[in-house]
């Protein structure tokens, strides 16, 4: 299912949702036939990554040109920061962010993702000023630097404020990289982003939008 849109400058792209069958999906669902929030991650590294280190000489070209994200006016028109939320920030795995469990005491609730919200603004402001040439820093030297334990890091990136959200395996050198699926890339030589989702509501959310767009 997908729509072609152009925007004001004249360049067509594609806005689309792509269906998995049933056959490849068997192994990362659990009895209820949902996604297993353990496992899906591996299914999600079969069809997407944000590598800019494939060992392929050509396709890490063309992730540098055209998947690497560059801040214009576009994306900061509504203010200072990135409408596309670059750059991202790293992880040493792909995971399921979740919300926190339904029966924590609020109070404990609202602290614990206010210590998350903190330590995770701090990477991000980090990598938002971090220069070029220092970008091939570990994560683990990243929060040795900022004096954040890595345990309270990757406790803070597995929370999400609402549903289940993807966070990709990346490394702090490929922060601006957009998600991009090395078939597709190759074969459309053009800028991707392609994200999982289990969530029918979002799926049918971003069907509609689109094709209720007027031209």
């Amino acid at each position: 299912t997908y729509r072609i849109e152009f925007q004001a400058r004249g360049m067509p792209h594609v806005h689309g949702v792509f269906w998995l069958l049933p056959e490849d999906v068997k192994n990362f669902t659990d009895e209820n036939g949902s996604f297993d929030k353990t496992t899906v991650p591996n299914l999600i590294d079969e069809w997407i990554s944000c590598s800019s280190d494939t060992g392929d000489e050509t396709l890490d070209c063309l992730v540098k040109e055209l998947n690497t994200h560059r801040h214009s006016k576009s994306c900061k028109k509504y203010g200072t920061e990135c409408r596309f939320n670059f750059p991202k920030l790293p992880c040493d795995e792909t995971l399921i962010a979740s919300p926190l469990p339904e029966d924590m005491l609020e109070e404990e609730k609202e602290k614990v993702l206010l210590s998350a919200k903190q330590t995770l603004e701090k990477v991000k402001k980090f990598l938002s000023d971090l220069k070029y040439e220092d970008s091939e820093l570990s994560l683990k030297e990243l929060l040795k630097q900022l004096n954040i334990p890595y345990e309270d890091y990757k406790s803070a990136i597995k929370i999400s404020q609402k549903g289940f959200v993807v966070i990709m395996k990346r490394t702090v050198n490929e922060r601006n990289i957009n998600n991009y699926n090395a078939c597709f890339i190759r074969a459309m030589m053009s800028n991707i982003d392609v994200q999982f989702t289990f969530d029918i509501h979002s799926v049918i959310t971003y069907v509609t939008d689109y094709f209720s767009k007027d031209d």
